[in-house]
């Protein structure tokens, strides 16, 4: 987003699935949002590094009420997806040190990510999770969706990782957008 505004568009269409985009500090949104990238900068903060074999990671997963709603299979390909053998021959690590993983979370506070849809240089479409769900990052979507005039659209019954949630309504949403735009 911040190249597409920043740098220039060099894109035929955006599809801008849940970014991390936190209003204005004089925004009524703004402290829930930014007290939900801080639960993630300490969440990444604390998590476990190393594990001794990639099922660990996956029954994590597979009991966290986070990821709850990921479709069957999802626990696994993600747990094989963000861990990597350890150098030292001991099982497996993070793909990402958690410390790295919590700087990203944080600098979602400091991006200035409000713009509105006409400052894109071409189509951009925003597809949020669900706002009904008790998420900061849903809400604070819909809000930008509203505020900044974007073409949006949100997934039912997902919270912030509707891509892993509902794969097939995520794909379906973004097809139709290039579709209007004759980019299928």
């Amino acid at each position: 987003m911040k190249h597409a505004i920043e740098a220039g568009w060099r894109w035929d269409a955006l599809v801008l699935f849940d970014p991390p985009n936190v209003p204005p500090p004089d925004h009524p949104l703004y402290p829930a949002m930014a007290a939900f990238e801080k639960r993630l900068v300490d969440w990444a903060l604390h998590r476990r590094r190393r594990f001794a074999v990639i099922d660990e990671l996956r029954q994590e997963y597979l009991g966290s009420r986070a990821t709850a709603r990921w479709i069957s299979g999802e626990h696994n390909l993600m747990a094989r997806s963000v861990l990597r053998k350890s150098p030292d021959g001991n099982g497996y690590e993070l793909v990402c040190d958690p410390e790295n993983e919590a700087g990203i979370y944080a600098q979602a506070l400091t991006l200035n990510l409000w713009p509105r849809a006409s400052e894109f240089g071409g189509p951009v479409k925003l597809i949020g999770c669900d706002p009904n769900m008790k998420v900061a990052a849903c809400s604070a979507n819909h809000a930008l969706a509203i505020e900044g005039d974007y073409d949006y659209s949100f997934v039912e019954g997902t919270g912030h990782l509707l891509q892993v949630e509902k794969p097939k309504e995520c794909a379906r949403l973004t097809l139709e957008f290039l579709a209007r735009h004759g980019l299928v």
